[in-house]
Parts: structure tokens; sequence; C-alpha cells
């Protein structure tokens, strides 16, 4: 009976080596419970409205952040993607090349830029960790108000 809200979210997902979407797919699920429809009146699918890395088969896509102003950005993930998880399931844990990952100072400057206007900011703790430099996880510190201890 509850009616329908428009709202505007950014989600940036950069570790999606498998198209299983596990890392955002909760995020979705909610959203779509309770019926947060996006611009468009049109329910949010953990398919295709998120930033970052698209698996496609042998290769991939990456979408770079933009868009309308957002009424929140939800750092789902920025640990990235490594050669040895790239579209197969790495179980043994083996660390190998990163192919993408971490936040950039670029995509750090145009998060700031969203919360001058009262955009809510959500992460999570990896966010702030290895791929992402120490300048941009420094800077995120600032933002959230905390001192990352590892």
């Amino acid at each position: 009976m509850t009616p329908a809200k428009t709202l505007n979210v950014w989600v940036i997902d950069k570790t999606v080596p498998v198209s299983d979407f596990q890392e955002h797919k909760g995020l979705f699920w909610t959203l779509n419970f309770l019926k947060v429809k996006d611009q468009d009146g049109r329910n949010y699918n953990f398919h295709q409205d998120y930033f970052g890395f698209f698996p496609k088969g042998d290769d991939y896509e990456i979408r770079e952040i933009k868009g309308q102003k957002p009424d929140l950005i939800y750092l789902a993930d920025t640990y990235g993607v490594y050669s040895n998880d790239l579209n197969q399931e790495n179980k043994e844990g083996t660390r190998s090349s990163l192919v993408y990952g971490g936040l950039t100072e670029i995509e750090l400057y145009k998060i700031k830029a969203q919360l001058k206007g009262g955009t809510t900011l959500v992460s999570e703790f990896n966010t702030i960790e290895s791929p992402t430099s120490e300048k941009v996880s420094s800077e995120l510190q600032k933002i959230f108000g905390i001192k990352w201890s590892g």
C-alpha cells in the first residue's frame, strides 16, 4: 500500500569478476522491496544500474561515474578484479595482477562534488583499503571522520 518513491542512486561496484553481482545485489533487492524507483520510474536492476566493472564473456566494460545529482552514493566494493578472478571462480583466492579496481582521485572528486548538496554517502570498509591509493584513502577517512587502523 505504500506508494513508490523516486531516488537517484549511484552504486559503484568495481568487484564483479563474474556475473553474480554479489556485492550489490542485496542493496538492489532492498531498493525494489521498498519501492524505490529510478529517475525514469523503473525498478533498479542489479545487472545494469551501477558504475564500475561489467564482465562480458572473455571481455569487459567499464562504466564511469556520471549522471544527474544522486540522492545516495553507495560504494559497494572497490577491491577490484584480478586476472585470476576474471570470468572464473578463484577458489584458491590466489592474488594475481589487478585488471581494474581501487577508487581513483577523479572518482573521489566527482563524489565530493555531490556531497555539498546533501547527498548521502555509504561505503563498505574495503573502499579505503588497497588497491585504493593512500591519498584517496586519506581523503575518504576525512569525509567519514574515521582513522583507518587496518
